[in-house]
């Protein structure tokens, strides 16, 4: 996915920013369809404890 992008690894720039970029790049190309994914939260609340949001 990279080449049909035509983009190349800098040894000079930070990993984290390079991937951003790469992410950006093929979002906007439409090649491969990339989303973000749900977040899910669970909660366990113990019986003997007290409510703290009452």
């Amino acid at each position: 996915a990279m080449r049909d992008i035509h983009f190349s690894i800098n040894p000079n720039r930070n990993a984290k920013q390079q991937a951003l970029d790469v992410i950006r790049q093929l979002k906007q190309s439409n090649n491969i369809p990339i989303q973000q994914a749900q977040m899910r939260v669970q909660l366990t609340i113990s019986g003997n404890k007290k409510n703290p949001f009452s």
